[in-house]
């Protein structure tokens, strides 16, 4: 079982744990399972690491009445976490040209593939949280992504969406007439159930095929 590096808490309840890494390999996208101190309760969570880092992390938001994220969010360097082989199909930037889309800690997939600095950028990425102190990593994807995107009928479009729920800037589904519709590009949609269905749905009236549709949804005890 690897021991815990370290947590970083990157707001008031959601942190980054990093374990010791032990030889695992896997490709920006999977899960793994972290398993509670019984051996039996776990969940399934994306790594928000690049698998060429030597430690392995994730993006957790505590749940004050959950199974795991309390056990989880007391650890200390040097407790021991038990985790599952590398599993899952979500495989953002691996299918060709991508428009990313999350919400909370659904941002995890893509911070793993984002941080390979010889990555193709995606078309886009939209990034939605309910309150400002949840966008963990905005300034670094700000700044990861700073570069414009070409658009020969106008301006340069940005490649990053940024949008606050709580503040009255809406929800990322309001964002549809911003998002690329192009042939031949793949969405990945990673955070909460009602999002992803939600987008699914208006892109797929929007004559989007569904097989360039990805969905991962995250839910977290």
């Amino acid at each position: 079982m690897p021991r815990v590096i370290s947590l970083d808490w990157l707001s008031p309840d959601i942190f980054e744990i990093h374990l010791e890494k032990e030889g695992l390999v896997y490709e920006a996208g999977d899960c793994t399972l972290l398993i509670g101190p019984d051996g039996i309760d776990s969940r399934p969570y994306s790594f928000s690491s690049h698998p060429l880092e030597n430690r392995i992390s994730f993006l957790i938001r505590r749940i004050p009445k959950g199974g795991l994220t309390p056990w989880l969010g007391f650890l200390n360097p040097g407790d021991r976490v038990e985790t599952s082989s590398p599993f899952g199909l979500f495989a953002p930037g691996r299918e060709g040209p991508a428009v990313f889309i999350a919400t909370g800690t659904g941002i995890a997939p893509f911070l793993s593939y984002l941080k390979d600095v010889g990555a193709p950028e995606p078309r886009a990425l939209f990034y939605g949280v309910r309150r400002r102190e949840n966008g963990v990593y905005h300034t670094w994807l700000t700044e990861r992504l700073a570069r414009k995107s070409c658009n020969f009928l106008g301006p340069p479009d940005p490649i990053y969406h940024f949008v606050v729920s709580g503040e009255g800037e809406g929800r990322v589904t309001d964002l549809i007439d911003q998002i690329p519709l192009e042939r031949g590009l793949n969405y990945y949609l990673c955070g909460h159930e009602t999002m992803c269905q939600e987008m699914s749905s208006l892109l797929l009236a929007r004559g989007v095929d569904e097989k360039f549709i990805h969905s991962e949804i995250f839910v977290q005890a």
